[in-house]
């Protein structure tokens, strides 16, 4: 996930588009919006002086907006990637994105808490152990939010997870999240995904 070998290649690409005289117009601006995240993604601070680049005024303001996002998040990436990584080496390729997935909802991290919860409503939907997963750490953080957006979130997603299964066996935790949160957006998602069992 932060191998050299591939985000060198990506920077000399990004490094060739902007040689290339890349300006104010929307030509090359997903492409370069992109290679920003990618780039941010490897959580190498070597990358910040490319990603910076892109912040010029010549520059068309999505990828203006994404260098910024993406300079933000290097040094997130940085810490995650490290947890994202735990327990892969060795692993068949068809179970690593089943182990990431569990590395992100146990990272304690609510941005990847919430990030693993998507991942699960994408992918491991008939997966029972890792529905069950979902529901333990909702248990037991729901009343943990004390005002943290990011948790709120990763929360409200686990919420539509148990919603979208359309398993009736998660009704009582739902109801339980939504009779004791003190969180308008965690009850509101307590609330929907009830609906949906």
């Amino acid at each position: 996930m932060n191998d050299p070998a591939l985000f060198d290649r990506l920077e000399q690409d990004l490094l060739k588009v902007l040689q290339g005289g890349v300006s104010n117009n929307r030509y090359g601006a997903e492409y370069l919006a992109w290679a920003a995240q990618g780039l941010a993604y490897s959580g190498n601070e070597k990358y910040r002086g490319s990603i910076a680049k892109l912040k010029g005024k010549n520059f068309h303001k999505k990828v203006r907006r994404h260098a910024e996002s993406s300079l933000a998040a290097l040094p997130k990436f940085a810490v995650w990637n490290s947890k994202i990584s735990v327990g892969l080496a060795g692993l068949p390729a068809t179970e690593l994105l089943r182990k990431r997935t569990f590395n992100m909802l146990t990272s304690e991290e609510p941005e990847l808490m919430r990030g693993g919860a998507s991942l699960v409503s994408k992918h491991f939907m008939d997966e029972v152990e890792m529905l069950a997963l979902v529901e333990k750490l909702l248990l037991e953080n729901y009343t943990q939010v004390n005002g943290h957006a990011d948790m709120a979130d990763a929360l409200a997603w686990m919420c539509k997870v148990l919603g979208l299964s359309g398993n009736a066996k998660y009704r009582d935790t739902l109801q339980t999240v939504r009779q004791n949160s003190q969180d308008r957006a965690v009850v509101r998602w307590a609330e929907k995904s009830l609906l949906k069992l």
